[in-house]
């Protein structure tokens, strides 16, 4: 019986580890709303309703910011070939992106549809002296280096602002499809680089760029 117990709580282990992430629906394939109505109507915003942004519109907007294509056409330059939503340079991906809840920090796993849990607390306080309470989260845009060539690794200026720029991409594709949405979101650049670091746990080479503050609109 011990052995039986032993076997049962040894299967319950790897279950109780990933309990904490959340899998995401598919992203859909169609907004509703043309990119040119979405152009002009995208305005940074600080007002929010507070309610839960839903999964699939959650999915969706992450997606469409470092998602993997639904369908890849054969590249032709070495920025397309990594089939995401954005191009990136050296064809190696260097971007992270976060979501920062009222119940904790994930990071998006394009790959799998899925938000990883790195902890279970409430951080957008303590990394930002502007956090918006009424907002559903927080996403942060960090770059690492891991996997760049030696170009990249040997000039890290030039890496960060490769990145940046990336990133920017990023941002403007969650903006215009949380538009479509009727989801709100602001720019920001005012974090505090250390305590996310800490709180994230990230390492020497990862280094955090802006955050996006996003919520229904009222």
């Amino acid at each position: 019986m011990k052995r039986i117990s032993i076997i049962i709580l040894a299967a319950l282990v790897p279950a109780c580890i990933f309990a904490a992430d959340i899998s995401l629906p598919a992203p859909s394939a169609k907004s509703g709303m043309d990119l040119l109505t979405a152009i002009n109507d995208r305005i940074s915003f600080r007002d929010f309703n507070g309610k839960d942004i839903a999964p699939a519109d959650l999915s969706t907007i992450l997606w469409a910011g470092l998602g993997n294509r639904m369908k890849t056409p054969e590249a032709v330059t070495g920025a397309s070939k990594t089939g995401t939503t954005v191009p990136y340079s050296f064809d190696t991906k260097y971007l992270n992106l976060y979501v920062l809840t009222a119940n904790g920090a994930y990071l998006y796993d394009p790959d799998n549809n899925v938000l990883k849990e790195v902890t279970d607390q409430n951080i957008r306080p303590q990394i930002t002296g502007e956090n918006i309470t009424s907002a559903y989260c927080i996403l942060l845009f960090t770059a690492y280096s891991t996997n760049m060539p030696k170009p990249g690794k040997a000039n890290i200026n030039m890496f960060l602002s490769m990145a940046a720029a990336t990133a920017g991409y990023a941002a403007q594709n969650i903006a215009l499809t949380a538009t479509a949405y009727k989801i709100g979101a602001i720019d920001m650049f005012n974090i505090d680089q250390k305590k996310v670091k800490s709180l994230l746990k990230l390492g020497d080479d990862e280094y955090p760029l802006f955050i996006m503050q996003m919520g229904y609109i009222k």
